[in-house]
């Protein structure tokens, strides 16, 4: 039977919703991996997932195998954008070179593209998301210490927008 929580006020409401969504990872990575988690943005999503960065409970989870997915309708070209919202969030998710090491790095995923020799297209839907430059730089820089010397970018699209480009060689 399903239940309603109906709470006081939106901050109560995502602080308890980021609790729920760290206890329920916990439980289900004490019994497999990787764990699948659809993110929303918008102001509710958005805040829930600021509420659960430094939760001591968010230690507990094995980050390195909870695979994220985008789960939303709309799309915009702008900060508005419900995947622009989470980027941060995002961007606080340990990276990968903390646990592995490897020599393909990508700014970016997907292509707006729609070229028949290419299955990116069907697998990303035509969509494109970026890290931040903060986010990639970081990256480079863990794997370098780890002796990684020459890096391939993997990206369909690494220079479709210049200006992240530019931050990244500013970094």
């Amino acid at each position: 039977m399903e239940r309603v929580i109906v709470l006081p006020d939106p901050a109560l409401t995502a602080r308890a919703a980021g609790l729920r969504l760290l206890l329920a990872l916990v439980d289900a990575q004490s019994v497999t991996a990787p764990v699948h988690v659809a993110l929303t943005g918008g102001t509710l999503g958005t805040r829930m997932l600021d509420s659960i960065v430094g939760e001591e409970l968010a230690g507990a989870v094995d980050w390195s195998q909870v695979h994220l997915w985008w789960g939303d309708e709309r799309y915009a070209e702008d900060a508005e954008r419900n995947a622009s919202q989470v980027r941060t969030w995002l961007d606080s998710l340990p990276i990968p070179a903390k646990y592995f090491t490897y020599d393909h790095v990508s700014l970016s995923r997907g292509c707006p593209g729609n070229c028949t020799f290419c299955g990116s297209p069907k697998f990303w839907k035509r969509k494109v998301r970026f890290h931040s430059a903060r986010y990639f730089v970081d990256e480079m820089e863990l794997l370098y210490r780890k002796g990684v010397r020459f890096f391939y970018v993997s990206d369909d699209t690494f220079t479709m927008k210049k200006s992240l480009v530019m931050e990244v060689c500013q970094e």
